[in-house]
């Protein structure tokens, strides 16, 4: 399978305190990030190379050592 975008293989990714806030610094864009806030999803966010996806009402993340990550998510849809 085709990756999106090309990766070098580092793996830094540094959690830190600036000032107030906290900050997840990478080296590269990770594929995917995934935020639970209070851990009841009604403040989740996931972001799929660096762009936000808006657009989600739930998501399921299977990771497992030697095999590609799977992401499977349900999307709104607005019918009239």
């Amino acid at each position: 399978m085709a990756r999106l975008f090309d990766y070098s293989g580092k793996q830094n990714v540094e959690f830190v305190k600036q000032g107030d806030k906290f900050a997840l610094v990478f080296d590269e864009v990770p594929a995917l990030v995934f935020v639970s806030y209070d851990g009841n999803g009604s403040t989740d966010q996931t972001f799929a190379h660096g762009v936000f996806m808006d657009d989600i009402k739930a998501v399921e993340i299977r990771s497992e050592v030697a095999a590609m990550t799977e992401l499977i998510t349900t999307k709104y849809v607005a019918v009239e």
